[in-house]
């Protein structure tokens, strides 16, 4: 008993030395504190509220943020009270706490006009459109575009009646749709759309829009490449083959209800005897000289034929002279 007593006094002895062991904390290694570098900022102006195209640069549409210095971001201002002073206009939509940049605001003192949009070296070329060659109203300003010059040849050249469509221009910045040079909200038909191109692409264009027809295809967002895309023409369009109609037998009276339908309804010629007028239907005889011919009296007050036919007023001398009363 005694021995017992002492292996289990030595097992719950061992068991707790264990389990104290493992919940003593490990001893924690404090390093010292590392100073990060402070970035540097500077200030920049960016719009206090949305400005719409021609908005005056005033000082309550303006406001000053910190910006980091190495994210540099060309032609930004860092004074609004100096910006305010040069009483700049935005030449293109700025939106809530968006950086005011130069390229998007007139010279200073210069009111906001449609030809400060066009860029360098460019001019701008309206072409018309409808609801079809306009992309269903879709096409937007800023959007970039793929001129098409659709042409029939007969009308001017070569091989008439030989049809086709080409690529004209690509890539092509939208600079306004009718009057408008600001996206609108809800797509609707246009029907004249600004182009901005070079001087020869002008010059295409006014020609193109002479002797063909002009569409648009609207490009996506940010698709700049310029494409080797051949014109395609009649011969490139599936056609199905020709199937003759089968034969329709006519019986023989509706061959003689065609033959009189196809009789060529007779002339007349009206007399007028002091009030009264009379009518005569003058019947040529095959190949015969026309003026062998036999007038039938009608009715008076029937008036003229039923039978479309024209009617010449003579009179009476003339009339006895060249027709015979039966």
């Amino acid at each position: 008993m005694l021995g017992g007593a002492s292996i289990c006094a030595l097992v719950a002895t061992s068991l707790t030395a264990s389990l104290f062991s493992t919940d003593r904390p490990k001893p924690v290694t404090v390093s010292a504190p590392v100073a990060l570098p402070v970035p540097e900022v500077r200030k920049i102006v960016v719009a206090a509220r949305p400005l719409p195209f021609g908005a005056l640069l005033t000082s309550d549409a303006l406001k000053e943020i910190p910006w980091p210095s190495g994210f540099d971001l060309p032609g930004t201002f860092a004074n609004m009270g100096a910006l305010a002073l040069e009483r700049r206009t935005v030449l293109s939509a700025i939106g809530e706490n968006e950086p005011i940049v130069q390229s998007r605001l007139s010279a200073p003192g210069q009111s906001a006009t449609f030809s400060a949009l066009i860029r360098k070296d460019m001019t701008a070329v309206t072409i018309r459109v409808d609801d079809v060659m306009g992309v269903a109203g879709l096409v937007q300003p800023e959007d970039h575009v793929n001129v098409l010059l659709t042409q029939n040849q007969g009308a001017a050249a070569t091989s008439p009646g030989a049809a086709y469509s080409a690529t004209l221009l690509q890539n092509i910045r939208v600079l306004a749709v009718d009057q408008n040079i600001e996206r609108a909200r809800q797509a609707k038909p246009a029907r004249a759309v600004t182009l901005e191109v070079d001087a020869e692409q002008a010059q295409k264009l006014m020609l193109a829009a002479s002797v063909g027809q002009l569409s648009l295809a609207l490009r996506r967002a940010g698709s700049s490449a310029l494409d080797e895309i051949r014109r395609s023409e009649v011969s490139d369009l599936p056609r199905q083959a020709y199937t003759p109609a089968p034969p329709v037998e006519v019986t023989k009276d509706e061959k003689d209800e065609k033959d009189e339908k196809d009789v060529p309804a007779n002339p007349s010629i009206g007399v007028t005897r002091g009030t009264d007028r009379t009518v005569y239907e003058v019947l040529v005889d095959g190949h015969t000289d026309l003026r062998r011919v036999a007038a039938i009296r009608r009715d008076q007050a029937a008036g003229p034929p039923a039978n479309g036919t024209t009617s010449k007023t003579i009179s009476e001398e003339d009339a006895q002279g060249a027709v015979a009363p039966r």
